[in-house]
């Protein structure tokens, strides 16, 4: 990062930028877990000793504190708003916003493909590292990523194969259950929020139940306490879960999912009358 950078950041409070301390050495904090001094605005709050991410910076000028986030200006928080239209149109973003478990805030998710062609999720904020890795290619182009009403997420390689989670998906092209696979989050998210009986259903027994796979997909959507309904209780690791939901995902078939739900929350299929 340039030392430009600090011209870019100020105190919500007192309007005063980080200046630098003489001709060397810039502002620095100290780490609330280990006592090491660092520039937080260089290391985006996080510690880069230990990993502690700080939440609250306290400005060295009026000693005054504030959210971390709140010293950057709104278009390094919202960066779509300076991106040109025409390449908006060309990027694929969640309709869901998800708290970033990396910078702590709220937005939506940006679906890419890394240098491996893998299809990541990343954080939208410019400053932040964030990304949830499904690990999995497709040849296929996705074109949305909103599941609501069914419509086409991917654009397949013949006329066989369909992008909606219900029973048309085109299980024998290998592509398409990859793309499926890759939308899981986003389906998730709607399944949780459906309350269209045919539809959830629909999408939990033809596209969660025998494709979902992903651990650390699960682990995150568990901990987005912002989409889950009254009533959901939260475990000793920080995963929310309520019973009709933990009694739907004892269901999924791939093993490694359910040991997580049996271990974590106690629900299992053997004494469920659900198949």
């Amino acid at each position: 990062m340039k030392k430009e950078y600090l011209q870019e950041i100020q105190c919500p409070k007192c309007r005063t930028r980080p200046k630098p301390l003489g001709w060397f050495s810039f502002q620095s904090w100290v780490c609330d877990k280990c006592n090491h001094s660092f520039d937080t605005f260089k290391f985006h709050g996080k510690c880069p000793k230990c990993q502690h991410q700080h939440k609250e910076t306290m400005c060295l000028t009026c000693e005054e504190v504030s959210n971390h986030l709140d010293f950057y200006p709104e278009y390094r928080l919202v960066p779509e708003k300076s991106i040109p239209k025409e390449v908006v149109k060309r990027d694929i973003f969640t309709q869901q916003r998800y708290n970033c478990p990396n910078c702590f805030s709220i937005n939506f998710l940006k679906l890419i493909e890394n240098k491996e062609s893998e299809s990541v999720y990343v954080c939208i904020n410019n400053f932040c590292d964030f990304n949830l890795n499904t690990y999995i290619t497709t040849s296929h182009k996705f074109l949305s990523l909103d599941v609501s009403y069914g419509g086409q997420l991917w654009l397949g390689n013949n006329n066989k194969c369909n992008s909606n989670y219900d029973s048309h998906v085109n299980t024998v092209c290998l592509e398409c259950i990859n793309s499926l696979k890759i939308s899981m989050l986003p389906l998730l998210t709607h399944f949780l929020s459906c309350e269209w009986g045919a539809c959830y259903n629909t999408m939990f027994d033809k596209a969660i139940k025998p494709y979902f796979d992903d651990i650390e997909i699960l682990k995150f959507f568990l901990k987005q306490d912002i989409i889950f309904k009254s009533g959901t209780y939260k475990n000793r690791n920080g995963y929310f879960m309520y019973d009709e939901l933990g009694r739907y995902l004892s269901r999924i078939k791939n093993s490694g999912v359910k040991y997580f739900v049996e271990n974590e929350f106690g629900y299992t299929n053997d004494n469920d009358a659900w198949g």
